[in-house]
């Protein structure tokens, strides 16, 4: 004899007690952390941290975007949960909207950006009147800005062409443009003879710094998990040291250079460990800090109105407690 159905929901009621008291017991599933990264060589121990299982139990998920518009549209619409970037790119990421602080800095650039010319064009004052590719309110073009502000030159001076890093250094090979502003590995890919630079970041010592940023949201909801990736660049860091063959080896892959050329290139930067970022993110240090550099960052950004609004305090966007975290975890 069949039963009426609502004889059966009891039943089926009875039965599903355990099933859920079964999922409530079982592990809970934890999305991996997606960091966004732009093609920049600084980011080899990112890619090194990973390949090694440096992060720990957390789950490290880089992807590489060709802009830096591309990564801020991914923080802002929480596609990504970390992004790495220099000042100025941080802060033009605020300024369309990403709520994001800064939580490590990951290395000073000591001649890895830089402004490369065509044969014929022998010194930065003889870029008068000619054509320019840069990525217009990024790095590229503050590095250009910084070049030109050494000979008494401005924007004004020159014809920009606003390109990609890679449309710039193609188009200054097949001789479309004069000049181009470029960072590591492009910057010495284009300078190949008979091109040649004309400035570089080192130059410009402690102005260019690139740092690790997370959405608020993700360092209220996942802060271990922030501290070990911050752990985990720090262990990469020091391998290059131990070990800088086989790093460079790994990250090449990834970066789409060649080993020895990331090893050549990797001169140009110095990399920052737990220790170093310590002191540099000391509010009370004269010089030298994160602080001061952020602050001379937004004060060129707004003078050279690169920001449609006001540039954040740094309190507002620096935040030391990953770092502190991330140095008590046990090792």
């Amino acid at each position: 004899m069949l039963r009426p159905l609502r004889a059966l929901l009891p039943l089926f009621a009875a039965l599903l007690v355990p099933l859920a008291s079964g999922c409530e017991r079982g592990p809970r599933y934890t999305p991996p952390v997606n960091v966004v990264t732009t093609p920049w060589l600084g980011n080899a121990p990112l890619f090194m941290a990973r390949e090694r299982g440096l992060f720990g139990p957390t789950e490290v998920r880089i992807v590489e975007l060709s802009t830096d518009f591309d990564a801020w549209r991914a923080i802002i619409e929480r596609r990504a949960e970390l992004a790495t970037g220099t000042l100025f790119d941080v802060m033009h990421g605020i300024d369309r909207g990403a709520d994001i602080r800064i939580v490590m800095a990951l290395d000073f650039s000591n001649g890895a950006d830089g402004v490369v010319a065509r044969e014929g064009i022998p010194d930065l004052a003889s870029l008068r009147g000619k054509r320019i590719g840069v990525e217009k309110s990024t790095l590229t073009h503050f590095v250009l800005l910084r070049a030109l502000e050494r000979v008494g030159l401005t924007e004004a001076d020159v014809q920009l062409e606003h390109l990609t890093l890679e449309e710039s250094k193609l188009a200054l090979e097949e001789g479309r443009i004069d000049a181009a502003s470029l960072w590591e590995p492009y910057l010495s890919q284009a300078a190949a003879p008979p091109r040649r630079k004309l400035f570089t970041s080192a130059e410009i010592p402690g102005e260019i710094i690139d740092v690790l940023v997370a959405r608020k949201d993700v360092l209220e909801e996942r802060p271990d998990e922030v501290a070990r990736i911050i752990r985990g660049f720090h262990a990469a860091t020091l391998s290059l040291d131990q070990d800088p063959e086989k790093t460079a080896e790994v990250a090449a892959g990834f970066l789409g250079t060649r080993s020895e050329e990331l090893r050549l290139a990797l001169v140009n930067i110095d990399l920052l460990d737990l220790g170093q970022n310590e002191k540099l993110f000391d509010a009370t240090a004269a010089e030298g800090s994160i602080w001061k550099a952020y602050a001379r960052s937004a004060a060129f950004m707004e003078a050279h109105r690169m920001l449609r609004q006001r540039a954040r305090g740094g309190d507002e966007v620096i935040d030391r407690e990953p770092l502190r975290r991330a140095a008590s975890l046990p090792r």
